[in-house]
């Protein structure tokens, strides 16, 4: 009989998440893109979850569906998330949070015009925060990702511990995941 693995979480912001991580402070993320600075630190799991990341509006920029017809407005970023390198590809003005809610309650409470977050984040605030009608998605997503588990480099053993545990979940149990943690099953 194999023994299980214990597991202790410990909230924090994501860029100190990654400092976390960088530090050993963190053995793992719950989650991350595997970005190319980012694989000079960590070596990354199998992918597990794809992710779109999309612009988020105020309704009152009707008609903006894309970045490239996004008015001239500061964008609300998460400090250190991959939306922050999306914005600065695009040179966009970046406001930039420390944290997920922080960002997407800017763009309900009208601090910002729009913002740029992954897809199941913002779905996720907007379900359990009642922002229904607050908040427009742009359909098509500025970028795609997969989430992936990273540990330190060379850190071989809790790699393979990873990879193994991702490979028993099976596809309809991500599904069940997905759909209870953020309504988006496909």
């Amino acid at each position: 009989m194999q023994e299980a693995l214990k597991v202790k979480y410990f909230p924090a912001v994501f860029d100190k998440q990654l400092k976390g991580l960088e530090s050993g402070q963190f053995d793992s993320l719950a989650g991350i893109f595997p970005l190319p600075e980012r694989q000079k630190s960590f070596d990354f799991t199998k992918s597990f979850y794809a992710i779109n990341t999309n612009l988020f509006i105020s309704p009152g920029l009707g008609n903006t569906t894309s970045l490239k017809n996004l008015p001239a407005v500061p964008v609300g970023v998460v400090q250190g998330d991959s939306s922050q390198e999306v914005a600065k590809k695009d040179g966009l003005e970046m406001k930039v949070y420390n944290t997920y809610l922080e960002t997407v309650m800017a763009l309900a409470q009208g601090q910002v015009k729009a913002i740029i977050l992954d897809d199941p984040v913002v779905a996720y605030y907007i379900k359990v925060k009642g922002l229904e009608g607050k908040i427009r998605k742009v359909p098509q997503p500025v970028a795609q990702g997969w989430m992936t588990l990273p540990v330190k480099v060379d850190n071989i053993q809790l790699f393979n511990i990873l990879n193994k545990g991702i490979s028993l979940v099976s596809p309809q149990e991500w599904q069940t995941i997905e759909q209870k943690w953020v309504g988006l099953a496909k």
